[in-house]
């Protein structure tokens, strides 16, 4: 009968436990500090209850344009590589009108139901998108364009650096 040498699991070596140690404290330490600044970003002042219908129009170049649907006055003309989140937000909300087969002729809605929450709808299918849970800066890039009188693209907050 044979008795199994008994092994000792391997220690690890206190320098790595220091390393990751460090990496933890130094991962809380930045995650603490962009929430922190994330709370002095202004919210989006806009006033219980405004809402505006907008149309989104492709360009030739990839640029979008952003109109006032009552009035046909250009809000903004976002050039490549500008207003990433207004156009992934778009993106998802023209994608369900294909699929449901609706055109582009429906306006969507920038609306703010209660102070600080803005949100997109889209009339023809139902859709809306609480576009405060994408943090204020987002919410401010569709606020913008429910606000007037308007800026000039160049100064809105959809502009990307």
């Amino acid at each position: 009968m044979t008795v199994a040498a008994h092994r000792q699991p391997e220690a690890i070596p206190r320098p790595v436990l220091a390393a990751v140690g460090a990496l933890v404290a130094f991962t809380i330490a930045i995650t603490a500090i962009a929430r922190l600044a994330a709370h002095d970003a202004p919210a989006p002042a806009l006033t219980d209850g405004s809402t505006r219908a907008l149309r989104f129009t492709d360009l030739e170049g990839g640029r979008v344009e952003v109109r006032d649907a009552a009035t046909g006055a250009r809000l903004a003309l976002l050039q490549p590589g500008e207003g990433g989140f207004v156009r992934a937000t778009l993106r998802s909300l023209v994608r369900e009108r294909r699929r449901r087969g609706v055109g582009e002729e429906p306006p969507f809605e920038v609306a703010v139901p209660w102070p600080g929450h803005v949100v997109l709808a889209d009339p023809a299918t139902g859709r809306q998108v609480p576009l405060e849970a994408f943090g204020p800066t987002n919410a401010a890039a569709f606020a913008a364009f429910a606000r007037g009188p308007q800026r000039p693209p160049e100064e809105g907050p959809w502009k990307t650096r």
